[in-house]
């Protein structure tokens, strides 16, 4: 945490210096505002400002708008700039003449939108089948970026597809499922946007950090081929190539036909591959060692 000290007021204020320090509340109005920055409508001085008196409880008073009007404000706008630029400039990280947001939690801050019920953390929730949809549309999205009203479509068509009804306690299956798209469409979209952001970083910790999945710790990096991970790739298309691992795996017959492999959970693929992949490292060992 940061932390400005007033001693004249006897008053001590912190600020967070990371996502993890912040309540869902807060990220909630960095996030909202961060996107205005990522479209070009608020500026990264403005936005630091605006955070700075979101976390401190700054106030423009009277006395302050009138000292502006008569210009006598130079100091104190000084100050504030600088601080703002000090202690909020970890919400974006600088790159060439652009500001790329580093928000990073695989934490679903949105579990629930329009009494639909999106994926757990970490996608622990996610089938296979599931998970490959959920690529494709998402693929769709980046594709089409270019296009803003064809990749909203996309992120709309993304969001329905992965926030369903509960039906005791669990979202319907996505068999047979018809996606209310309609029910999204009046959702702010910097909140749509927040959970393709969080959905891309499940994705990019399940490829490449140290998970505890069950109370175990497991790494999954062994099963996908080293790629570029640098911030700038970090948001682009995801193409893992699962619809040959989906075929893979249905020929073995270790979770049956291909619609079975489809149902069964994400992550009971990712230890079989990597279960698979070790096996097939221990044997590539045994192999040198003749």
């Amino acid at each position: 945490m940061h932390t400005i000290e007033i001693e004249s007021k006897n008053k001590r204020i912190e600020l967070p210096s990371c996502w993890d320090e912040c309540q869902p509340a807060d990220i909630f109005f960095i996030l909202e505002n961060a996107f205005k920055v990522v479209d070009g409508t608020m500026s990264i001085a403005l936005f630091r400002i605006k955070i700075f008196q979101y976390f401190t409880g700054l106030k423009f008073g009277l006395s302050y708008q009138i000292r502006h009007f008569l210009k006598r404000n130079k100091k104190v706008n000084t100050v504030i700039y600088q601080l703002s630029q000090q202690l909020c400039d970890w919400i974006f990280e600088a790159q060439d003449d652009h500001y790329n947001l580093t928000f990073d939690s695989t934490v679903n801050y949105f579990p629930i939108l329009e009494k639909a019920a999106g994926p757990a953390d970490l996608l622990s929730d996610l089938t296979f089948g599931e998970f490959q949809e959920s690529l494709n549309l998402m693929n769709a999205y980046f594709d089409n970026y270019a296009d803003p009203l064809l990749a909203d479509e996309c992120l709309i068509d993304f969001i329905a597809m992965i926030y369903r009804p509960l039906v005791k306690g669990k979202r319907v299956p996505l068999t047979d499922y018809t996606a209310k798209e309609k029910a999204f469409k009046k959702i702010p979209r910097w909140k749509l946007r927040s959970i393709m952001i969080w959905f891309t970083n499940c994705i990019n910790a399940i490829k490449s950090e140290e998970l505890t999945i069950n109370g175990l710790d497991v790494n999954f990096s062994s099963i996908f081929p080293q790629g570029d991970q640098s911030s700038n790739k970090k948001r682009k298309g995801l193409d893992l190539g699962w619809t040959g691992v989906l075929i893979d795996i249905a020929e073995s017959g270790v979770f049956g036909p291909a619609p079975k492999v489809n149902e069964t959970s994400l992550y009971d693929i990712l230890f079989f591959l990597m279960k698979r992949q070790d096996e097939y490292q221990q044997q590539l060992e045994a192999s040198k060692k003749k």
